[in-house]
Order: C-alpha cells, then structure tokens, then sequence
C-alpha cells in the first residue's frame, strides 16, 4: 500500500532566491507574500525586503511581477 503525501493533493509553489530555505512548499489559503517568505524560514540577510517578485506562467510564458509583502497570492485555481 502506497501512501500519497498530503501535500500532492494541496497546491504548491516554489520560493526561490533570498529565503533562508528554498524550495517547494504547500500554498496555504490567504497566503501572502510575506507568508510564503515565512514559511521558507524568512528572508535571507542580504535579501531586499520591500517587495517580491512574483513569477507566474500563464499561456506557456513566464510573467514576472514585483508585488508588495502584503500582496494575497493567488493559487494556481485562482483562489485566495
């Protein structure tokens, strides 16, 4: 018997650049940008800390979005 991780069945997305741990991690609902930066262990010391950038794919190209820290990101169903 197998067992799925919960967090397949639960979107995700992937914090990169200057967080303290990188990598993939569940969306929580209501997340915003400074949650997300959070639950990667916060920012790293010599990170900017005013805004994010956000990086999306939408019809196959990457759009990349600077947004504020309090900025409701959406999962990739659209909800908040």
């Amino acid at each position: 018997m197998s067992r799925m991780s919960p967090w397949r069945s639960r979107p995700t997305g992937i914090l990169l650049g200057e967080v303290t741990t990188p990598g993939q991690y569940p969306y929580v609902v209501n997340m915003t940008a400074e949650t997300a930066i959070a639950i990667a262990g916060g920012f790293a010391p010599c990170a900017f800390k005013k805004t994010v950038e956000l990086t999306r794919k939408s019809g196959g190209q990457q759009i990349r979005t600077e947004v504020p820290l309090d900025y409701p990101v959406p999962s990739r169903s659209g909800r908040r």
